[in-house]
């Protein structure tokens, strides 16, 4: 991979006209998944290796893109999770950018523990790829494996909780994810399925390079995009948060997210404007209870100068925990235990050797 140095303004031309690609597809009709690639080399039972090791694919993964389940073919037979991309499609340019950003941050001194961690990355004749430690589902998976139809506010606070610490991590090592969605956090292994990892780092930046492209967001992802994004200015920290928020905000009653069906981003944008900004026209403000509205407080008092008040945002998850009127001993996350299968999507079981 070439130095990040001599491409940090290189990325802002690649990442618009990835997005530009992806959009005229859309508008088309003729979009094709990232996994359909004809002559596809990553079948199951196929072998490949690395500078470190040599893996076998065991199966796909279908909750996120391009990912497959592997196994060392060492004597310790550990799986990991690869996301590959084919070497004549676009999505390669988004793991050389994942790639750089984890090649910056193990100079950086700070927690990573919240983040999924990259272990090995290379390429073949066939794709390139990286290699992950092992994690569970996306936190909307795993609400679909849910037994309730609504959660509880207790487990609404919970994720609001841990994907929070998340992206705080990873602002305070010095960086943005400018694409934070659903399918951005994952659960870890059972038994450890309540603890929650930020990952997808493809459009993660330093927070102090403003100049790159804020058009980060592909086009089934902009009811979750900030307000910046629609008037196309760098995204920020503050960016991030307001992304979060509409995570949270869908979790806990999509009816809240007025603009979730809509695919015009103008209209999108309106509606984000009447609920971020300190109006009363935003219909969506009537469903939510008094600690989520805090939270946008909270997120529309963070400026550039001024450091995110984590503090207090994690007060009002608290506030929100506290509604939750469960027994004691009824108050257990929806999914624990429900989420070894999602339908028909495999997912990762956990190593017990």
């Amino acid at each position: 991979f070439h130095k990040r140095s001599t491409r940090a303004f290189e990325r802002v031309d690649m990442l618009n006209m990835l997005n530009n690609t992806a959009r005229r597809r859309t508008k088309r009709g003729k979009r094709r998944s990232f996994g359909e690639h004809g002559d596809d080399r990553r079948e199951d039972g196929k072998y490949f290796e690395s500078k470190k090791r040599e893996y076998k694919i065991m199966h796909e993964l279908r909750f996120i893109s391009d990912a497959h389940m592997v196994q060392s073919r060492d004597a310790t037979g550990k799986t990991f999770l690869m996301k590959s991309s084919v070497l004549d499609t676009i999505r390669i340019d988004f793991l050389m950018n994942e790639r750089f950003f984890y090649a910056e941050i193990q100079n950086v001194t700070g927690d990573k523990s919240r983040l999924v961690q990259l272990l090995d990355s290379g390429n073949n004749p066939d794709f390139k790829f990286h290699i992950f430690e092992p994690y569970h589902c996306t936190i909307d998976s795993s609400i679909k494996a849910s037994p309730v139809r609504n959660l509880s506010l207790g487990t609404v606070a919970h994720i609001a909780r841990e994907t929070l610490k998340a992206i705080e991590a990873l602002h305070k090592l010095g960086y943005v994810h400018c694409s934070i969605a659903p399918r951005s956090f994952f659960l870890g292994i059972p038994p450890q399925e309540s603890k929650i990892y930020l990952a997808n780092f493809v459009c993660a930046r330093k927070a102090e390079d403003r100049k790159e492209a804020s058009k980060h967001f592909f086009p089934e992802l902009t009811k979750y995009a900030p307000m910046a994004y629609h008037e196309s200015r760098a995204l920020e920290r503050k960016d991030d948060l307001e992304s979060w928020f509409y995570v949270i905000l869908q979790i806990f009653n999509k009816e809240a997210m007025a603009w979730r069906t809509m695919k015009e981003e103008d209209e999108q944008y309106k509606l984000k404007v009447q609920l971020m900004k300190k109006t009363n026209e935003s219909p969506s403000k009537k469903l939510l209870p008094a600690p989520l509205l805090s939270l946008i407080n909270d997120i529309d008092l963070t400026t550039v100068s001024s450091p995110v008040d984590y503090k207090s945002m994690m007060c009002a998850i608290d506030l929100l925990d506290k509604m939750d009127d469960r027994p004691a001993d009824k108050r257990q996350i929806e999914w624990t235990g429900k989420v070894d299968r999602v339908g028909d999507w495999e997912l990762i079981k956990t190593d017990k050797n």
